[in-house]
């Protein structure tokens, strides 16, 4: 620790070592900047997306639970607690994503579900918020 110097010792510094307010701030230095810009779409991707499967009475359970290991990456045993979920009480949410990894995963989900002939319906809403995006059926 540096002793205190009495007020008659202390100089001010040169009026040219100061910076003024017209003086850059270097980017690599400056606080403020945190990467490259953002854009709305980047923030948009951000933003969580809810998937939720509804019931029906026509689409195979064992499609239903093959459906949400094999696109939503469940285990087998979370598959069937979600497909028995889905059953009981006509929905349930089945991963919660990234808007465009949701909407990947919905359309890989709705074609296997097209190809073995089921009309499984998923909703697809923004997971912060109680209002459904969009009904998306097979």
């Amino acid at each position: 620790m540096r002793k205190k110097e009495p007020p008659s010792q202390l100089r001010a510094a040169p009026v040219s070592a100061l910076a003024t307010p017209t003086d850059p701030i270097p980017a690599e230095s400056d606080p403020r900047n945190d990467g490259p810009a953002t854009s709305a779409d980047d923030l948009l991707d951000d933003i969580p997306a809810a998937i939720s499967m509804l019931n029906d009475d026509e689409t195979p359970m064992d499609l239903v639970e093959h459906i949400l290991e094999e696109v939503f990456g469940h285990s087998a045993g979370i598959a069937r607690e979600l497909m028995m979920a889905v059953h009981e009480h006509g929905s349930a949410v089945v991963a919660v994503r990234p808007s465009p990894e949701a909407e990947r995963l919905l359309r890989r989900a709705i074609e296997m579900a097209r190809t073995a002939g089921a009309p499984l319906k998923f909703d697809l809403r923004d997971a912060e918020s109680d209002e459904t995006e969009r009904a998306i059926e097979t």
